[in-house]
């Protein structure tokens, strides 16, 4: 419950019953923790003459003998008037997936349509399932994401004030417009993102003043920073969901968040500091709990220790992960395990081990058309030749990038830089040093919102 306290206005309308069911549970929460300003407000407005008698038909809260009023009874009133709108809400909770399985069977304007002209789709529940679905799609196809994120918003917008309450509104409101900025995020539609977050911050100041959905909000916008490459932003963004998760007691949703400042931090350029704070928060996560954000966690963790030069950790630490990438991994996943045994075998010298295993990424990645992780495998595995006095293996593997990214809609600085590279390719004039230089320019580029491909949560 929010520490905000109820305003004079609603107190009043609680005490005369003419507050909603949501609304009471708000006020009544508030009430029985203990605020004693907010409880004298309350009873300011009965009288306290006596000229209302304790249980009369008239009255509908309770005196003491001593002619205070007794908040008691008003409290078992609206607590059996809560129970009645539990009753309610659980039939609700059991229609919304066939509500939303009619919705889905329409093109996504007509969801739209049905949802702002239907009230039988406009129910709390349904709107809290569409936005969960939204953000669970923004893992598989950002575009869908941003529909689901569209309807759920289109259908907060209609919820009846009277049945659930204008501030509780106004968070579902804010945790809609949350999710569907962060879809728009993940389809590279930054302007749209950051309309989305500040709409959502807005509605948020108008809610009840709760800080888990304040926290949400403050890891999706710190998302939205890394993509914008500013990191010391996003750093501290995670850091206050992490912060408010911590004093809420949620242990998982702290480590969610300690996750992505881990990942920040590594964007940064702070391995060093990644490890530290991906390994606490390994430490609170389940695998069965949420296996992706443990996944996402380890695969960060042994790419960090590698880039530390710890390779025996990260090989300890990768032969540790192997079932949960096999058990819960999508292609890409597993494919990043491929180029992450790689890039270990490589600095164990274990070069017949890096070049079949970089091979196989780089063939997954063509297949499944990721283009820039396919150019960065070349490269690591054009190095491995290179290193091994493998000049002409080197070059026929970097001379295949560029047609890759001709025939993708890659962006003009990434292709820029590609050129570039060619040329010295076809002059023979390939090193380690250029290639080093091309594997930073594509993995900024590869951060960049335009051209991801994949949702990273």
């Amino acid at each position: 419950m929010t520490d905000r306290h109820p305003d004079r206005g609603s107190l009043a309308k609680f005490m005369r019953g003419e507050k909603s069911p949501a609304e009471n549970r708000e006020i009544v929460q508030h009430l029985i923790s203990g605020c004693s300003e907010c409880s004298e407000i309350a009873r300011s407005y009965w009288p306290v003459d006596g000229t209302g008698e304790a249980g009369s038909a008239e009255m509908p809260y309770s005196w003491t003998a001593e002619g205070h009023f007794d908040v008691t009874e008003a409290f078992e009133r609206v607590l059996r008037t809560i129970a009645d709108e539990e009753t309610a809400l659980d039939r609700e909770r059991k229609e919304a997936p066939r509500l939303f399985a009619e919705l889905d069977a329409h093109p996504a304007k007509r969801r739209q349509l049905l949802a702002r002209n239907s009230s039988r789709f406009q129910t709390w529940s349904l709107c809290e399932l569409v936005v969960d679905k939204s953000f669970e799609a923004g893992f598989v196809s950002p575009p869908v994401a941003v529909e689901l994120g569209e309807l759920g918003v289109a259908i907060a917008e209609t919820l009846d004030v009277e049945r659930y309450s204008s501030s509780l509104i106004r968070d579902l409101q804010a945790r809609a417009c949350s999710v569907l900025g962060n879809a728009r995020r993940l389809t590279g539609d930054l302007r749209g993102a950051e309309e989305a977050f500040g709409e959502a911050e807005g509605l948020l100041e108008e809610g009840t003043g709760d800080v888990i959905e304040e926290a949400r909000l403050y890891n999706f916008t710190a998302s939205l920073r890394s993509d914008q490459r500013r990191f010391d932003e996003a750093i501290r963004l995670a850091g206050h969901a992490e912060t408010i998760y911590r004093r809420a007691g949620d242990h998982h949703l702290m480590a969610r968040s300690m996750v992505s400042k881990g990942l920040f931090t590594a964007y940064s350029g702070d391995c060093e500091d990644a490890i530290g704070i991906l390994e606490s928060a390994l430490t609170y996560l389940e695998p069965e709990q949420d296996c992706r954000v443990t996944l996402a966690a380890q695969h960060n963790l042994i790419l960090c220790l590698n880039e530390c030069g710890r390779l025996q950790e990260a090989l300890k630490l990768l032969v540790k992960a192997r079932p949960l990438y096999e058990k819960y991994g999508d292609p890409w996943s597993r494919t990043g395990l491929r180029w992450l045994e790689g890039k270990i075998a490589t600095g164990l010298d274990r070069v017949k081990e890096a070049e079949h295993a970089f091979s196989e990424a780089r063939q997954t990645y063509l297949e499944l058309e990721k283009p820039l992780d396919f150019a960065l495998v070349s490269l690591d595995l054009a190095a491995l030749h290179l290193g091994e006095g493998q000049n002409d293996a080197a070059r026929r593997v970097a001379a295949e990038i560029l047609p890759i990214f001709r025939s993708r809609q890659i962006e003009r600085e990434a292709i820029a830089a590609v050129m570039v590279f060619q040329q010295a390719v076809e002059k023979d004039r390939i090193t380690f040093e250029l290639i080093h230089r091309l594997s930073k320019s594509l993995e900024e580029s590869r951060d960049s919102p335009r051209v991801r491909q994949r949702s990273t949560g």
